[in-house]
Formats: C-alpha cells, structure tokens, sequence
C-alpha cells in the first residue's frame, strides 16, 4: 500500500537518497524548535559536556559545504547559538567516500583536518569500519562511544504535531529506522554477541513463512542472520526470492528475476499487493554470480520496518502469522 506522504513521495523522485535525508533533517531543524532542541542535545550533549561547553543548540544549518583547496564536502556544518561549528556526514548503507589520489583518505579522516570544533557520523547501522585515526579522534563526535544512527532520531520525530515531522516519521518506519522491538531485541547493534543471540532466536519465527514455500514446491532454506530465501520451480519467472528482518536496518523482500523484460509488470503486480502494511518499492540492475559469470539482472526492492509487519505484538506465534502475511502478499502473485 502506497503511502501519500512528501518525505516517501520526493525521496521516489531521486537517485540520491542520502542527499535527500540530508536535505530533510536540516528542514526539521530549521523549521521545527522542538525536534532542533532534542537533536541538538542527542547529537552533541554528551560532546558539549566534555568539552565544557554551554548546553548545545543550533542556530544555523548548512548542507553540502564545499571546502576550497581541499576535496572535502561534508553534508552538514551546524553553528550554535554559542558560536561552535561542528560538521556532520550523512550515510545510510554506502561506505566513506574515498579522496583524489592527492590525499585518499577516507571523507571523517579528511573532514577532521578541516577548521571546525568536532564531526559528527550517521548512519543506517553500527557496521562502519572506522579507522582508529578517526573513532579515537578528540574531535570525533559519539554518542556512548558510537557514531549515530538513523534509529537515535526516531524518538524525536514521535507526538510531534508538525506535518513535515510526521511526514518524516512515517519514512523513518517504511525504512526502518526504528529501535528494536522489545519481541526480538536488537539484530543489528553494537553488541555483536547480543545480535547473534537474538538473530538465533528469530530463525524459529520463519516457521510458517517457510511451511508456505514448501507448500507450494519451493526450496526453502534459512541462514545465520534469520534471513530467509525461496528458490521457485524452473518455470518461475523469479531466480530467489530474499527476506532480512534487518537489511541495513530495513524489514527487506527481495525478488531477483530472470529476464530484466519482466521486470516492469513485476514491478505493477508487487506494488498492489493486498496489504495494510505501508512499504517502499524500488526496481534496478545489480549484478549476481551465474554459473561462474557476473551477469547482470532486475531486483525489486520491497523494503518497510519491523515493527510495521509484526507491530508490538510479543507473542510468538502471532508474530509467525504476521510474518506469513506479509510475505505471502507478495508471493502469493507470483505464477
């Protein structure tokens, strides 16, 4: 089901998803005095306090600095009202952009050179791989020793009576940046032990969801991260079918299909899945292992959150039925 909302709509406009998160989270704070407060504090309260100075909050928001005689370019440069600036980059899945043969480094390690009073990261999960020169820099911005993550935010885009708030919030949930659900804990964290607890505990929840690929003749088959696949018959027009309860934090159903000139009815078919569940969809080319050869071929995205497929329910067998039901809206069109 398609939602009518401007974050959700203007972000299908555009390539450049991370450039459009940028853009939004600097209208909220610009717009809104109580989502820049709380941000302010989350972003920069612990840093404020070591640093001894005043309780933080911004006055000014910038996006997309360019910084002559370098190859630098961070997304943000907050100025307080104390005058303190500080800069803050913007992922969700892709890695630190590397620099011109000139200097290479990595974008925090060249960004922590620049005039500024700290750096700030976030990003869609604790998976960062953050040099040492940059996780144990002085001016390296943490929140209990982490850089940020899309789901901090979520606490303060809730109750909030601002439309363009809500509207963000409601893109927050279809792609997934949301704490975890008090049901199945944390599956992608900081506390590798505690995920692989939890992700152990999840595969149990697939039963029913896997009971119906078998039903229907598929292979079915599971994995270490609670992720499911489904293998359809030869005359399938899908190669696999692939489910993640957490994909860089998104609840994810991706289908892999045989020929790229199916894609666009596949494409129409999926998106009037008969479902109350709000999801996003997105079509393109990526490239998979074939027979010992890179071959190019059609996915379709369908990703929402967690908690939109099994709410707040912490009954097990309920969240097995809510699972099937999600996932068989899906299947359940394809030949």
């Amino acid at each position: 089901m398609k939602q009518q909302n401007l974050f959700l709509n203007t972000r299908r406009l555009t390539s450049s998803k991370e450039d459009h998160l940028t853009e939004f989270l600097a209208a909220l704070i610009s717009m809104d005095s109580a989502f820049n407060r709380g941000f302010s504090q989350l972003l920069l309260g612990e840093y404020a306090e070591r640093q001894g100075w005043t309780t933080p909050l911004i006055a000014r928001v910038e996006t997309q600095i360019n910084f002559p005689g370098t190859n630098c370019c961070p997304d943000m440069r907050f100025t307080l009202d104390d005058g303190h600036r500080v800069l803050c980059e913007n992922k969700i899945e892709a890695p630190q952009t590397p620099g011109s043969a000139v200097d290479p480094r990595g974008q925090l390690r060249r960004y922590l050179d620049l005039l500024s009073d700290g750096v700030a990261y976030i990003r869609a999960t604790p998976r960062h791989n953050l040099e040492v020169e940059v996780s144990e820099h002085p001016r390296f911005i943490t929140r209990q020793g982490h850089h940020f993550l899309w789901r901090d935010i979520y606490p303060l885009l809730t109750e909030n009576e601002n439309p363009l708030v809500a509207a963000v919030c409601k893109g927050f949930e279809v792609m997934g940046f949301v704490p975890p659900l008090a049901a199945v804990g944390t599956l992608s964290d900081f506390n590798s032990a505690t995920d692989e607890q939890n992700r152990s505990s999840f595969k149990d929840l697939w039963q029913l969801a896997a009971d119906y690929g078998w039903q229907r003749g598929w292979k079915v088959e599971t994995n270490k991260n609670a992720e499911i696949y489904y293998s359809p018959d030869d005359s399938s027009p899908l190669h696999q079918v692939f489910v993640s309860p957490s994909k860089a934090a998104r609840f994810l159903v991706r289908f892999t299909l045989k020929s790229s000139k199916d894609a666009e009815k596949m494409l129409v078919l999926l998106e009037g899945a008969d479902t109350a569940v709000p999801f996003e969809t997105i079509c393109y080319q990526r490239k998979s292992p074939r027979k010992g050869q890179q071959v190019a071929e059609s996915v379709i995205d369908i990703t929402t959150s967690l908690k939109h497929v099994i709410g707040d329910t912490e009954n097990r067998h309920e969240i097995q039925q809510k699972l099937l039901d999600f996932v068989k809206s899906f299947l359940c069109l394809i030949p």
